[in-house]
């Protein structure tokens, strides 16, 4: 998200939401059968559903495209600097281990992301979830 736009100047979920979503973590384990997997969370927020999903021992990684929470130390951004990112999710991207293996997720969440990216800005974050989907 550009720093021009509202969503980064007032960001209102960014700065209070760390929810955890209970109901989509069992309906993932269920529709997952036990299988490892990594998630990709895009629009984070205060990273409550990465902390949650940690715990379990998930490969996550959270995207938020305000600074605000890793700035004021919000919901989880401290305890888990290294997996809650601030991005563009509209700019090219890779993320990459150390080893500069591209990292591929079984699941790319992005709830009330959409409605903040511009039109004329779809196609990069669709490629970038295209390149970041495990084939």
């Amino acid at each position: 998200m550009t720093i021009e736009t509202t969503d980064h100047q007032l960001p209102r979920g960014p700065i209070r939401d760390s929810i955890t979503h209970p109901d989509f973590k069992r309906a993932l384990r269920k529709l997952l059968c036990g299988t490892k997997f990594r998630l990709l969370d895009l629009g984070c927020s205060g990273g409550g559903l990465i902390r949650s999903f940690l715990q379990e021992g998930v490969e996550f990684i959270g995207i938020e495209g305000s600074d605000h929470p890793r700035r004021m130390g919000l919901g989880e951004w401290n305890r888990c600097p290294l997996l809650l990112l601030t991005c563009d999710i509209t700019e090219s991207s890779q993320l990459e281990f150390a080893t500069n293996e591209i990292v591929h997720f079984v699941v790319i969440k992005a709830w009330e992301v959409l409605e903040h990216i511009p039109e004329g800005r779809l196609l990069g974050l669709i490629s970038n979830l295209v390149h970041h989907l495990r084939p």
